[in-house]
């Protein structure tokens, strides 16, 4: 298949990649990237298969999160750089965690946003549970009743109407396979917590207070497990906090980058 896509910010000597979450596409960090801009820093941005521009293979059964990886290791190693910090948001952290994993030494530091190193408390049920709704037609059920009400705080729920309609938006130019290869590649992954503990790279770990998926509890777990790693809790958002709180979120990461 085809190179994954990908949008490209800033021309600086070391390289950012920021990995998007399930099932949106790259365009959630469009009002993020104006805050992430950094001095010698040059951004990227790619679409997973099937998701955004990046094609994709609808006979394929899954994206593991280590083919992902492999996908995204691709275009790192088309571009030139002094020095590579990797990151994601909820999916997007597997494959930042699998590629970690796959290339050890080579990301100078790490984003695990809105994301858990372990695997899913139910086993995948819930993952399973998507797949047969939208397998039978009813994927708009699926989202409206369980996707939306746990991607997005409070806040977002009540007072920010246009943030969900904007998401929406995003999910629903996803095809029905990108949904689910991913829910089947997401439910087969690796438990991290062994292996990424004994890292030694910076890590920044970003959570909205919000998020009932991946909230403060869980990231505060995942920052003790790491020798280097600090916390940052995004106010008035949930798991999608870079499209909730874009100007914190693309704060956190622009100070964490001047620092690697």
């Amino acid at each position: 298949m085809d190179k994954l896509t990908y949008k490209s910010i800033g021309n600086g000597s070391n390289l950012f990649c920021l990995i998007h979450p399930f099932p949106a596409n790259n365009r959630i960090f469009d009002k993020v990237t104006s805050y992430l801009e950094a001095d010698n820093w040059k951004i990227i941005l790619p679409d997973l298969p099937g998701f955004g521009e990046s094609l994709g293979d609808e006979n394929k059964e899954n994206w593991s999160m280590n083919e992902l990886a492999e996908q995204i290791n691709l275009i790192i190693d088309d571009l030139n750089f002094e020095k590579l910090v990797l990151g994601g948001v909820s999916m997007g952290g597997y494959v930042t965690m699998a590629y970690e994993k796959l290339y050890p030494n080579k990301a100078n530091a790490l984003i695990l946003a809105n994301t858990r190193d372990s695997k899913d408390s139910d086993g995948g049920q819930s993952r399973d549970v998507a797949i047969e709704m939208i397998q039978s037609g009813e994927r708009n059920k699926w989202i409206k009743t369980f996707l939306i009400p746990k991607l997005f705080g409070l806040t977002t729920l009540t007072t920010k109407r246009k943030i969900m309609l904007d998401a929406l938006e995003l999910i629903s130019n996803t095809p029905d396979y990108a949904f689910i290869q991913s829910l089947r590649g997401m439910k087969m992954r690796e438990d991290s917590r062994d292996l990424l503990s004994k890292i030694e790279i910076p890590v920044l770990i970003i959570t909205g207070e919000e998020d009932e998926l991946t909230g403060p509890s869980i990231a505060q777990e995942m920052m003790h497990s790491y020798k280097k790693a600090q916390l940052e809790i995004i106010a008035e958002a949930g798991h999608y906090a870079p499209i909730e709180n874009p100007a914190e979120f693309g704060t956190v990461i622009h100070k964490f980058l001047k620092t690697i």
